[in-house]
């Protein structure tokens, strides 16, 4: 097979466009040329991002700091509702998760249209683009933890060994995350209006998973429909990691991961057939 030979991937037919078969060398490659344009896209992202603007890193890290200093005057102090001595930090575990889920999902619709022109003029791959944008939001999240480690530190939460299954609760939300935002993806791209809609589910969303409140809150009645709320799981599941040191069970993260993974398995043979579909809409 010739190098001209390996470079077309799609052929067109008067019966619609035909994707051609290649040999594993050739998909390997091709795998690896996708790596290097996520982590091009990725870096050049998070540059903008964080070092183009005046305040950069340092608005990143405080911003969840004083979100987390809101929730916890009003629930503490207004209200007089705090769960523990440490709510404080509590509410800043659930505030450094959360955002990563929120603002990805709230960015979502915008994150095929902001690769308009390339999408339009060339045959570059739609899910390289997206994958970028997820794994963006997720470096930023990833800074944010690591000083929100450090800071339990600091006030006497040193890691312990339930921190070893902290990875599986993160891989089992980052599928969560990619699997929904790739749906929102696919349709804001259809419908510019779907933001504005959305930033609205997640802040419904916010309020009704236990950020600022226990479970122990919930009627007894009530929990078995609160639990189908993923993050009536995750946000509690860090919390014992992180500041009480106790194993969590991971059955309901084991049954998160295997919907998240079917999820994306059907956005993502969902964008292929949608890609040829966007350029009257980008």
């Amino acid at each position: 097979m010739t190098h001209l030979d390996q470079s077309i991937s799609t052929i067109i037919t008067p019966n619609g466009i035909r994707r051609k078969k290649h040999s594993l060398r050739h998909e390997l490659i091709s795998k690896l040329s996708y790596l290097e344009s996520v982590m091009f896209i990725t870096l050049a992202d998070l540059k903008s991002r964080i070092f183009g603007k005046s305040l950069g890193v340092v608005w990143l890290l405080v911003e969840p700091a004083i979100s987390a200093s809101l929730y916890y005057l009003l629930t503490a102090v207004i209200f007089n509702a705090a769960g523990n001595k440490h709510h404080f930090l509590f509410i800043l575990i659930s505030v450094i998760f959360w955002r990563w889920f929120s603002k990805t999902i709230d960015s979502s619709p915008n994150a095929l249209i902001s690769f308009a022109s390339i999408l339009k003029q060339t045959n570059f791959p739609v899910q390289v683009g997206f994958f970028s944008f997820v794994i963006t939001e997720t470096c930023l999240f990833l800074i944010n933890f690591t000083v929100l480690v450090f800071f339990l530190t600091l006030n006497g939460f040193s890691p312990n060994l339930a921190y070893f299954q902290l990875p599986l609760l993160i891989i089992t939300q980052l599928l969560l995350t990619y699997s929904l935002a790739l749906y929102c993806a696919i349709v804001g791209t259809f419908f510019k209006d779907l933001g504005s809609f959305l930033y609205a589910l997640t802040t419904v969303w916010w309020y009704l998973s236990p950020g600022i409140y226990p479970v122990s809150k919930i009627p007894y009645n009530f929990r078995w429909l609160f639990e189908l709320n993923p993050f009536a799981h995750f946000l509690p599941g860090y919390r014992s990691i992180l500041l009480d040191g106790e194993f969590v069970s991971l059955t309901p993260f084991l049954i998160i991961s295997l919907g998240a993974i079917g999820l994306a398995a059907l956005g993502t043979r969902l964008l292929s057939i949608a890609r040829y579909r966007f350029f009257s809409f980008l």
